[in-house]
């Protein structure tokens, strides 16, 4: 049975307030993990109350593949680099989204460990749960521990669900690949114990899951990817949205593909309830696998109706789309990399893309860190998050090649809310500042959150701060002073929910707002 879930939880807070000035930050880095002349890269970044976490994985010494975890401060300076794994098998990361803030102090992340065998390799499902300073708590395996292996496991992208669960997807198959792989839903208690799992046998084609979230309606929505094997130049494969009930069975699947070969679909939250699917459209074919793409960004309800459709951008070859997100206000962020129209060679530059909440464009721009038009090098980016200071992070890595110097790294980039690199590097003439709220409303950023929000308000005159729970009770308030603009509250440690503010003074309501804590 379908569920309408009303969120309403205790609002607890642990640390005062602290007021601060917006400023933004403004880097572009890159990050030798290891400096034994191996490659390196990441694909999630999450913010934190001291700075920036990021998912990344490396060659490490002899090219064996481990995981790495990187702490930035919120300059870009390094404050810490870790990494996990062993001398007997490869250990990878998950897509954008797999590294997951659970709570204050624990985290968890997954991706897939694999060790070789006398026929191939064998691939096996990998949760991991650490703490605040990113040791391991456990580590979890998924899949067959001792031969004959039958099945292979593959685990793309996690998150956290309402009742406190975590959910996975990715891939599951033969280990033989004499089937198609399928589609994969995986629910487990905090503790990592199974309490379900589903594959989608009703796809046809090879059907591999890369993102996942918990929709409106208490279901979950896996962005997917469906490969034909036919060759080429007949070769295609599509982006596919998987919706699932409470229970991860079987309700919908919209396919979001041309007749050519698209890319997988990336999928989040709207903040009106909805689900939105990010992709690469495949417009025409040059050469028999050179195909010209535009970016593609849909909204879909629950029902599998289409809200919006669009597209962007010329089209171009060696275009990717690698992640989206919605922002407090609607507002959505897209990243990717693409191949440059001013190049005869495979250079490829990151980009992200941001649109309103009805998908209109509001503005495209690309990064690079190495290389040149003429040039074999690479800048991908993979994950884009809102910052504090309303601007946005991304993360992923640059590939160098001669006369472009160094090793493949983890590459990020920190912008302003117009994607600007600096004030001087942009197409507006005057510093990024903090959004200010419109009279009578309060403007919550970021919004959902995890870790902090700002609150900004325009009042000037101070007054009460209150929150409430969708009950109406009063969950936390303070006095605001006069000629304060804005509040950063640390929310760490808060359990998932909606909650309402108000801003009063002399009694009377000044601004409103709301704040999704998850």
């Amino acid at each position: 049975m379908k569920i309408r879930t009303v969120i309403a939880i205790v609002f607890q807070i642990v640390v005062c307030p602290l007021l601060v000035q917006s400023q933004t930050i403004y880097f572009n880095n890159r990050y030798d993990l290891t400096h034994y002349n191996s490659w390196d890269y990441s694909s999630t970044i999450l913010q934190t109350l001291d700075g920036y976490l990021i998912y990344s994985e490396t060659g490490a010494k002899y090219d064996w593949r481990t995981l790495s975890y990187l702490k930035l401060d919120f300059n870009g300076n390094i404050i810490w680099i870790k990494t996990i794994g062993d001398t007997m098998s490869e250990w990878s990361l998950g897509y954008p989204g797999s590294l997951l803030n659970y709570c204050q102090g624990i985290y968890y992340s997954t991706g897939l460990i694999r060790s070789y065998t006398t026929t191939w390799v064998h691939d096996r499902g990998l949760l991991i749960k650490y703490n605040s300073e990113f040791d391991t708590l456990w580590k979890k395996e998924y899949g067959e521990h001792s031969e004959p292996y039958d099945t292979s496991y593959l685990f793309r992208n996690i998150c956290r669900v309402m009742d406190g669960g975590i959910v996975l997807t990715g891939s599951f198959g033969n280990e033989s690949g004499a089937t198609n792989a399928k589609a994969y839903l995986m629910k487990t208690d905090s503790s990592g114990n199974k309490l379900w799992e589903h594959t989608y046998a009703n796809l046809s084609g090879d059907v591999q899951g890369y993102s996942v979230i918990q929709t409106s309606d208490g279901g979950y929505a896996i962005g997917a990817f469906q490969y034909y094997h036919v060759p080429p130049p007949n070769e295609t494969g599509d982006p596919i949205v998987i919706k699932t009930d409470s229970a991860g069975n079987f309700e919908w699947m919209r396919n979001l593909g041309s007749n050519l070969m698209d890319t997988h679909a990336m999928v989040a939250n709207s903040v009106d309830g909805n689900i939105l699917a990010l992709s690469a459209f495949s417009d025409s074919v040059s050469g028999g696998d050179e195909w010209a793409k535009k970016i593609h960004l849909v909204k879909l309800a629950n029902n599998n109706q289409v809200l919006f459709d669009r597209m962007y951008n010329r089209k171009i070859y060696m275009l990717f789309t690698h992640s989206v997100h919605c922002n407090p206000d609607g507002s959505i962020i897209c990243s990717g990399s693409t191949g440059t129209i001013n190049s005869d060679y495979p250079f490829t530059v990151g980009w992200l893309f941001k649109t309103n909440s009805d998908g209109d464009s509001l503005w495209y721009r690309e990064y690079q860190k190495v290389g040149s038009p003429n040039s074999f090098s690479s800048n991908v980016l993979y994950n884009v998050i809102p910052t504090f200071d309303n601007g946005y992070i991304s993360c992923g890595f640059v590939n160098p090649i001669l006369p472009d110097t160094g090793t493949q790294d983890v590459w990020v980039v920190k912008v302003d809310s117009m994607g600007c690199e600096s004030p001087a590097n942009c197409w507006v003439s005057t510093p990024e500042a903090l959004t200010a709220a419109v009279a009578g409303q309060l403007l919550v950023y970021p919004n959902p959150s995890k870790d902090a929000f700002i609150v900004t308000f325009t009042s000037g005159k101070g007054g009460t701060l209150c929150f409430f729970d969708l009950y109406g009770r009063i969950i936390y308030e303070t006095n605001v002073q006069g000629g304060m603009e804005t509040a950063v509250i640390p929310c760490t440690d808060w359990p998932s929910g909606m909650y309402i503010g108000k801003l009063t003074l002399n009694g009377r309501i000044v601004a409103v707002g709301k704040v999704v804590v998850r």
